[in-house]
């Protein structure tokens, strides 16, 4: 599922299927499968986990592309109207036990506009906001609650 998964990205990737790009998507989703398959460690189980996630992984890239945009409008007005901005630097406590998670919600603040994660320091997160409305609120944090649902059902 991993070879085919790498060859169907390659070639959307591309943007046109010819013979050179089949045969180089063929030939360097083989090496990319048999590499980890052989040092990484992947399984068929492995795959079908990754597949199992899709859904919930989807969900989260949907919110987080929504919060984005909705980012961008807010500091694109802020700049409009001119006015000065407000910073903060706020203490986000996490319940994210993962640490793949915590850096996952970390990475998520970061990229949304106006907001930048200073330190992760084991789940309790410093969060700089460009003004004091774009802070996270505990309980309220979208970002979070998907992170937290999707760590309680072991997706």
């Amino acid at each position: 599922m991993l070879f085919t998964f790498l060859v169907l990205l390659f070639i959307l990737l591309s943007g046109k299927i010819t013979g050179e790009i089949l045969v180089f998507s063929i030939l360097s989703s083989f090496v990319i499968s048999a590499f980890a398959w052989k040092f990484l460690g992947w399984t068929r189980q492995k795959d079908f986990g990754c597949i199992k996630r899709l859904p919930a992984a989807l969900g989260y890239a949907w919110v987080l592309l929504r919060e984005i945009i909705k980012a961008n409008l807010a500091v694109m007005l802020l700049i409009i109207r001119g006015t000065q901005p407000r910073a903060i630097i706020v203490r986000f406590s996490s319940n994210l036990r993962s640490g793949l998670l915590q850096t996952v919600l970390a990475n998520s603040i970061t990229i949304t506009p106006g907001t930048l994660t200073l330190k992760n320091d084991d789940g309790v997160l410093y969060v700089h906001a460009l003004d004091k409305s774009y802070r996270p609120v505990e309980g309220d944090f979208c970002f979070q609650t998907l992170l937290t649902d999707m760590e309680r059902k072991k997706i």
